[in-house]
């Protein structure tokens, strides 16, 4: 029987009072990144306790069908030992009922990640504690196996996929557990799913993850209603979205799409939030606890329970996604007036007459020079993955709820004007011993009018002078252990070809300077900001807010320590370097361009190493 007889089947019943008597609909409860590798409960870390005592007050009274812990369930490596040790006293209270899905810490093997000595790759911990629950499609594997399975529960088809997708034979479409989910959901007669794994598709931090595109894209095609993810330490749940579109971290919403919660709330520790993600419509960050999902025939609702003593909660209900209409089989007509707008370097706006259809038009393809970069159930939409000085050609057709695609509009072209700003070069030195000056050359190619902005970490307390004509934007400093200082000048006729900055204390130091045209000389500065960081390998730099468009986000990161740093995630890197002697500063130096006005959200660089750091940002107002 199809999906839609099922629902159909219910309701009858339940209308004609013939319904045999049946047990109370399913209870689910979930939570991913878990267990520290402690029993010492902190302030905001290790309330594994805390956590699987709501789960176990559930189950005794007989009120939790399922657990879904979504993954990086022990910490830090997923060790057996760990896993008997700190999840199996307090989430292994409700083992039996677990169907688990692994998380990137569950194949971390480094011991300078803080692994037990002698851990290995492949999940053999989490596979040997969880046994074939962990992978009931190949019985008896303990290492390195597919992570992905499937199983019914009440009305629902949930679905266990793996989003550490190079640990998984990949995620693409085409690849082992793509083809595999494809012809599982074709399979299913199940009235509403349900599916989880560990990596959010959509989150306002850091981690969010394209790679599971080709997986969420086939769950949207299938109609299936509901995401559960971890990996961000937070809660947040989303509205229904779309389909998505590759290589992007930009949701977009859709009254007829899925909806997401992120759970990372089972006791670890927890996460701040950075851009707020279009749908995202309840964030925590500060409670632990474990979301409860009821599963109707046709519906679910949900409700956060938080950890004694904590009195956040999120609350609702949704119905299943309509199931296609049985039989039709014309197609919508095709959305007409298409127009095409440049709107920036790198957004062009959309628009067009709505299309009709004979049962309902549920939502729309856009298609970029002929291949299709999203849905969306409104008729306009904002295409902000265009590249500056780029002419690009749209259509857009129609689906209907049976999935019958009208013929695609007339096309409509718009090219993107040039960045206002560019990136002209940068210069970047450190030490190779202690100094009290550190000279930097002038970036090559510089030119008249062009905007410089500069950075200079160094170790300790010392004063920082500034060569003449430099313009100081702030200077931070982290406990006794370095200094960091950011400048910024507008180019004139006869600059010097270096500039030297000194130091009142003989310490080790490294600085850098970038350049770019296109800056507004007489206001460059749009906005600039800087964060002081405990000791950490994550260097973060905080949210700034911008007044106007196509402003150029320029970031310095330094750390207390020798190292490398790879820049935030959608930054270029300008220039990396660390001094040399024994007591050494790192610093790094990357850019993005900022296509609206509004905050930036924090930008975190990673370091190969762990240190005290700090993070600054700077935004150059582009040339009205």
């Amino acid at each position: 029987m199809s999906r839609a007889g099922l629902v159909a089947l219910v309701v009858a019943l339940a209308v004609l009072g013939t319904a045999p008597a049946v047990q109370a609909d399913p209870v689910v409860g979930a939570a991913g990144d878990i267990a520290c590798n402690s029993n010492t409960v902190l302030p905001a870390e290790c309330h594994q306790q805390a956590t699987s005592d709501i789960l176990a007050g559930m189950n005794n009274q007989n009120a939790l069908d399922a657990v879904l812990a979504l993954g990086d369930i022990q910490y830090e490596c997923g060790e057996l030992a760990n896993f008997q040790a700190f999840y199996d006293p307090t989430w292994g209270r409700v083992k039996a009922k677990t169907r688990p899905v692994p998380g990137n810490h569950e194949y971390q093997a480094s011991e300078t990640t803080g692994c037990l000595t002698g851990t290995t790759s492949g999940a053999t911990g989490y596979f040997n504690y969880f046994g074939d629950a962990a992978t009931p499609l190949q019985p008896g594997c303990r290492v390195r196996c597919r992570g992905y399975y499937s199983f019914n529960l009440g009305a629902w088809h949930l679905i266990a996929l793996n989003s550490n997708c190079n640990k998984a034979g990949g995620c693409g479409a085409g690849s082992p557990q793509e083809t595999w989910l494809r012809a599982d959901l074709a399979a299913t007669a199940q009235s509403c799913i349900l599916a989880y794994w560990h990596h959010p598709r959509y989150a306002s931090k850091s981690g969010a993850s394209t790679a599971v595109q080709p997986l969420w894209a086939a769950l949207y095609d299938a109609g299936a209603d509901l995401v559960l993810t971890g990996h961000s330490h937070n809660y947040e749940r989303f509205a229904r979205l779309g389909r998505g579109t590759e290589g992007t971290l930009v949701p977009t919403l859709d009254p007829t799409g899925m909806r997401q919660i992120v759970v990372g709330t089972g006791g670890r520790s927890h996460h701040g939030f950075g851009t707020i993600r279009t749908g995202s419509e309840v964030r925590n960050k500060t409670a632990f606890g474990v979301l409860k999902l009821g599963l109707h025939a046709g519906s679910y609702d949900w409700q956060f329970l938080p950890e004694a003593g904590q009195t956040f909660s999120d609350s609702g209900s949704d119905t299943c996604r309509a199931a296609p209409a049985a039989g039709d089989t014309e197609p919508p007509s095709t959305p007409g007036d298409l127009s095409a707008t440049a709107a920036g370097s790198r957004r062009v706006d959309l628009s067009w007459t709505a299309a009709t259809d004979n049962i309902g038009v549920t939502g729309y393809g856009i298609y970029r020079d002929g291949t299709l970069i999203d849905t969306t159930s409104a008729t306009t939409y904002a295409d902000q993955t265009a590249q500056p000085g780029t002419t690009y050609q749209y259509a857009v057709d129609a689906v209907d709820a049976k999935g019958n695609r009208s013929a695609r509009s007339e096309p409509a072209s718009a090219t993107t004007p040039a960045s206002a700003t560019a990136f002209r070069s940068s210069s970047f030195v450190s030490s190779s011993t202690t100094t009290t000056s550190l000279t930097v050359a002038a970036p090559a190619g510089s030119a008249v009018g062009d905007v410089m902005v500069a950075s200079v970490n160094v170790r300790g307390l010392p004063t920082i002078t500034a060569p003449p004509g430099w313009n100081l934007l702030r200077t931070d400093v982290n406990s006794t252990v370095m200094t960091m200082a950011t400048y910024y000048r507008v180019v004139e006729v006869g600059e010097p070809l270096a500039y030297t900055w000194t130091f009142s204390l003989k310490k080790a130091a490294a600085a850098g300077i970038v350049a770019y045209s296109g800056v507004d000389g007489a206001t460059p500065i749009d906005a600039s900001d800087g964060l002081v960081n405990a000791t950490s390998a994550t260097i973060t730099a905080p949210s700034i807010t911008t007044t106007v468009p196509e402003t150029r986000l320029v970031g310095f990161f330094g750390t207390a320590t020798r190292t490398t740093v790879t820049p935030p995630a959608g930054m270029t890197e300008r220039g990396d370097v660390a001094s040399t002697f024994g007591t050494d500063a790192t610093l790094e130096g990357s850019d993005s361009v900022l296509s609206a006005a509004g905050a930036s959200g924090q930008q975190k660089a990673t370091a190969a190493a762990s240190a005290r750091n700090i993070g600054h940002l700077v935004a150059l107002r582009p040339v009205p």
